[in-house]
């Protein structure tokens, strides 16, 4: 059976950890029953497959952990209040109304797919005591540490550091206040951004640091590999997983809809796979998915992953597209489309 620190070992799915493997179950093995989270925002698309990827990684990772005799629960907190932070009165109370859908997608989603993971709504608990005391404890140590501050500024580009500043960094200080109770965070390559000032801030409070692990990025289909060479931050970060309009590409993204079975075929015929490691490779990053979506939902650990079986001459594109596709199917029925 695997491990849990082979399971962050995993090249084909984790990209990085913070500290590295070892380190990081060494660290949270004395803390007793621990949390974990992944965080996400919505559009108007709807959820995607790609977020699907967190919210399964999060589910194994509860039932390894399990196995081992740590218990470990599951949470993906959806940051609905956040989204409003930009918003009118009446443009707010909408995306506070499309976010409660969301969770309540989401959670019926895990029910679906079997997965041991919680979604809950940001809103639920950011007047609550225990937040605003986090919160408070943030901004201290924003305000009297220099290396915290400039931490948390680095979460802002560099063209909206004065709009922030004017707003008293609010979403950068409520995202690691989010962040703090937990033991260990999984998010796309991105994230570091947040989770770096969070560790800042825990060391300076003396919370439990962070553990981070920031799996391999979502990649949109259906593009010509030139796409990638041309703009290499689309090719090293890739899209937000979780919001189908990220970067415009909606068009090139598969969604739990109606649709999500023809959309793959649609768009895995038209994306070639390149026979290079270490480029970006969008059909493998999407097979790996959904393998590791499978295990999650009950099906077998895979022996060895897509893209290492095809770097090994063992699998040609159509059998990724037939695999692919054998998975989504799968999953479609599941969440009942």
């Amino acid at each position: 059976m695997t491990t849990f620190e082979e399971f962050l070992l995993e090249p084909a799915i984790v990209s990085e950890t913070s500290p590295e493997p070892s380190g990081l179950v060494s660290q949270v093995r004395g803390r007793g029953a621990l949390r974990m989270m992944y965080g996400e925002t919505y559009d108007r698309f709807g959820p995607t497959f790609d977020a699907l990827k967190y919210y399964s990684w999060l589910g194994l990772a509860s039932q390894l952990l399990a196995a081992e005799g740590v218990p470990a629960a599951a949470e993906v907190v959806i940051a609905d209040t956040a989204t409003t932070r930009n918003a009118s009165a009446d443009e707010a109370e909408k995306l506070l109304r499309d976010g409660a859908a969301h969770a309540a997608r989401m959670n019926q989603v895990c029910t679906d797919l079997g997965l041991p993971v919680s979604v809950i709504l940001m809103s639920s608990f950011i007047d609550e005591p225990p937040f605003q005391e986090r919160l408070e404890e943030v901004r201290k140590t924003f305000a009297a540490s220099e290396v915290a501050a400039e931490s948390i500024r680095q979460t802002v580009p560099e063209r909206y550091r004065a709009e922030e500043e004017a707003k008293g960094w609010v979403y950068a200080l409520e995202e690691v206040a989010t962040i703090a109770p937990y033991d260990i965070k999984v998010g796309p390559p991105r994230e570091r951004f947040y989770d770096d000032p969070a560790r800042v801030v825990a060391g300076e409070v003396g919370w439990n640091p962070l553990c981070s692990v920031w799996l391999r990025p979502a990649l949109p289909l259906g593009l010509p590999p030139s796409t990638f060479v041309r703009d290499r931050d689309l090719g090293t970060f890739g899209v937000t997983p979780y919001k189908a309009g990220s970067l415009g590409l909606q068009a090139n993204r598969v969604l739990l809809d109606q649709q999500m079975v023809k959309s793959a075929q649609e768009l895995l015929t038209a994306t070639v796979p390149i026979p290079k490691p270490g480029v970006p490779n969008p059909m493998l990053e999407f097979a790996n998915t959904c393998e590791l979506i499978r295990w999650a939902a009950g099906g077998p650990a895979p022996e060895a992953f897509p893209s290492v079986r095809f770097f090994a001459g063992e699998a040609k594109k159509d059998d990724l597209v037939a695999g692919c596709l054998s998975i989504v199917e799968e999953i479609a029925q599941r969440l009942h489309f």
